[in-house]
C-alpha cells in the first residue's frame, strides 16, 4: 500500500511532483489503472495548488493566502495519496510506471536457490541398531548449515549395491541440525550392508544434489563399521 513518504515535503517540490505525475496520468490513465475522472481532478488540484503557492510569493503573500495555500496543498495530498492507493493495487503496474508517478519502487526479493553443493556425512557413534550420524559442509570441518540452507535430508538404502536413483531409498527423516540419529530395525540380517546418503534443502523444501554413499556394515552382534 502506498504511503505519504514518496510526497516531497517542500512546497516547490510537491508542485514539481504534481505536475509531472499529472502529465503521464492524464495522457494514459488507464494504464495505471486509473480513470480520465481521477486525471481530471488532479490536473485540476495541480493547477489550484500552483495558483495559490503563486499568490504566497514574497512582496505579495498575506496571512489569508498562505492560509488559503496550506488548505490547497492538503487537498492536493489527499488527492495524490487516493490515486496512488488504486495504483499500488493494480498488478498490472509497473516499477517502471511506478517510477514515473514518483512512487516508491517494490522491492522484488531475490528467489532462494536449490543448494548447489552435497553435504558430507560422518559416522559419529553406533550404539545397537542407532547410527549417529554428523552432516557438514564437504570439504569443511565448520559445524552448522550453509548459507541460506534450511536443513538436510537424510536417506538410507539396504543392499549390496547404493541405487542411483533416489527414489529408490528411504527417506529416514529432516534434520534442521547438524546431527541425526538414523534407527536401523532389530530384524536387520547379520552381516547386511546399509547405506546412507544426504541433502540439503533451502526454505522452500527444494533439494541439492546428494552426497556420496557411505555404507556400514553390521554384524552378528549388532554392532556397525562404516566403509
Amino acid at each position: 500500500m502506498a504511503g505519504s513518504s514518496f510526497l516531497p515535503s517542500r512546497d516547490a517540490d510537491l508542485l514539481t511532483f504534481a505536475v509531472s505525475a499529472s502529465s503521464f496520468i492524464t495522457a494514459t490513465p488507464t494504464a495505471y489503472g486509473l480513470t480520465a475522472g481521477i486525471a481530471t481532478a488532479l490536473a485540476a488540484a495541480t493547477a489550484g495548488y500552483s495558483a495559490a503557492l503563486e499568490a504566497v510569493q514574497p512582496g505579495v503573500r498575506s496571512r489569508m493566502a498562505v492560509m488559503t495555500k496550506d488548505s490547497v496543498k492538503l487537498a492536493l495530498q489527499n488527492n495524490i495519496r487516493a490515486w496512488a492507493k488504486i495504483v499500488e493495487g493494480t498488478a498490472t503496474v509497473t516499477n517502471a510506471q511506478r517510477a514515473q508517478l514518483g512512487l516508491n519502487i517494490r522491492a522484488i526479493p531475490s528467489p532462494i536457490p536449490a543448494p548447489a553443493t552435497a553435504p558430507a556425512l560422518d559416522v559419529v557413534a553406533v550404539l545397537g541398531r542407532t547410527v549417529k550420524v554428523r552432516i557438514h559442509e564437504a570439504g569443511s570441518t565448520r559445524r552448522g548449515k550453509p548459507a541460506r540452507v534450511s536443513g538436510a535430508a537424510i536417506l538410507s538404502y539396504t543392499g549390496l549395491t547404493p541405487p542411483a536413483n533416489l527414489g529408490d531409498w528411504k527417506l529416514e527423516g529432516l534434520a534442521s541440525k547438524t546431527s541425526f540419529d538414523v534407527n536401523f530395525p532389530a530384524g536387520l540380517a547379520p552381516g547386511a550392508t546399509v547405506w546412507l546418503s544426504s541433502y540439503w534443502f533451502n526454505e522452500r523444501k527444494q533439494p541439492g544434489p546428494a552426497s556420496a554413499p557411505l555404507s556400514i556394515m553390521f554384524g552378528a552382534a549388532g554392532g556397525a563399521m562404516a566403509a
